[in-house]
């Protein structure tokens, strides 16, 4: 399974860096929503190098073409390949039916963010209508195309009215994104956050709320996590983000994730048993858990990535691909498989809009002519039937 390898890599590479993955509070003054001008979003083609141009010369000068010779190279001294769009592998999407639930999937197109990446999109995020990605070209905001939406089809485009592009944060460090309905997103690292209040065009920094960091669905509260049980709780103000309690829970060995609902929290992670699954926790303790150590098990699961609402249920995605739907007493009453019921190896993302249709990022590794592996990333919509 490739989709855990990603994150994996990033944890090996930062893990060694941090001592502790949050500090104290930040007090940064709010400004504007800033863009990155030069950001470049679309894909070129491969067969083609950019045109060299040079200035107009001088009667002292002589004109000269400088052109290159070798592969074109990163600030790292590694081979830049960009790929065609068209290299995206074309998915063939059919209805999901599992037990009393069912999905019309409706895959969306993408203008103006690269999902044709290298390192894959480790960020996927709504918050109020808008969509937002976080990946090789920073933190992107994208806009629902009302009309193709009213034509039955999927249609994103970047962002205008956020930025330049759409790029709020020409960043991929900052990766990890949270939202809220009402159009607050953080992006966090290890190194901090960046709140965006998209709905106000406003923007701060939270240095010291760092690692993982969800907010919760009213946006006062930041959850941040990295390794180990221990969870810090920040409170979120227009302009400074303040840490309060940190919080163990009795039954996590490690905490991976953690979706607030009102006062509802779902919290996934590995047990002191070293069983990873998920539990709801109400006023401090579970109340029901989920989680296996059968493969075999419907709710075996490496790890969880995405919780959301969706109906009177929650649905779930995990690394190892597989999209659940939890009633609310706890038990899963319909199981899909990525690989099986879409054709992809990983569901990895979740996320609804306001009205309460589902999305997911789905991600996939192949083969191909340029670079001989790259990471595929899509946005497929899924409509309840009945």
């Amino acid at each position: 399974m490739e989709t855990p390898m990603k994150r994996a890599a990033l944890f090996l590479m930062t893990a060694a860096l941090i001592a502790s993955s949050c500090g104290s509070g930040d007090d940064a003054a709010t400004e504007p929503v800033a863009a990155a001008t030069d950001s470049t979003l679309a894909s070129a083609d491969p067969g083609t190098d950019a045109p060299t141009t040079t200035a107009a010369p001088t009667a002292a000068e002589e004109t000269t073409t400088t052109e290159r010779t070798g592969p074109l190279l990163d600030d790292e001294g590694n081979e830049i390949t960009v790929l065609h769009p068209e290299a995206m592998p074309v998915l063939e999407l059919a209805a999901l039916s599992a037990g009393p639930i069912s999905f019309t999937p409706t895959l969306c197109s993408v203008t103006g963010f690269d999902m044709v990446s290298f390192g894959g999109v480790e960020g996927f995020t709504i918050a109020g209508d808008r969509f937002f990605l976080g990946g090789e070209p920073g933190v992107v905001g994208l806009a629902l195309d009302q009309a193709a939406t009213a034509a039955g089809e999927c249609s994103l485009v970047a962002d205008e009215s956020l930025a330049p592009g759409g790029v709020l944060l020409p960043d991929d460090t900052y990766d990890r994104l949270s939202g809220t309905a009402e159009g607050r997103v953080i992006a966090s690292s290890v190194f901090g956050s960046h709140v965006f209040d998209t709905h106000l065009g406003q923007s701060f920094e939270c240095d010291g709320m760092g690692g993982e960091v969800r907010v919760s669905s009213d946006g006062t509260t930041g959850y941040a996590y990295w390794v180990g049980p221990e969870v810090e709780t920040w409170a979120i103000s227009d302009s400074i983000c303040t840490q309060g309690e940190t919080v163990t829970y009795s039954s996590f060995d490690g905490v991976s994730h953690i979706t607030a609902v009102g006062t509802d929290l779902y919290v996934g992670g590995r047990d002191l048993e070293g069983v990873n699954g998920l539990s709801l926790v109400q006023n401090g303790a579970p109340t029901w858990r989920l989680g296996s150590d059968d493969p075999s098990d419907p709710d075996w699961w490496a790890g969880v990535e995405g919780v959301v609402p969706c109906g009177p249920n929650m649905c779930v995605t995990e690394w190892f691909g597989t999209f659940n739907v939890i009633d609310p007493s706890g038990a899963v009453i319909a199981h899909f498989d990525s690989g099986d019921d879409l054709g992809v190896r990983g569901i990895t993302k979740m996320a609804a809009t306001s009205d309460g249709t589902l999305y997911v990022l789905a991600s996939d590794l192949f083969d191909h002519e340029f670079d001989g592996r790259t990471w595929f990333d899509w946005i497929i919509r899924l409509e309840p039937n009945g």
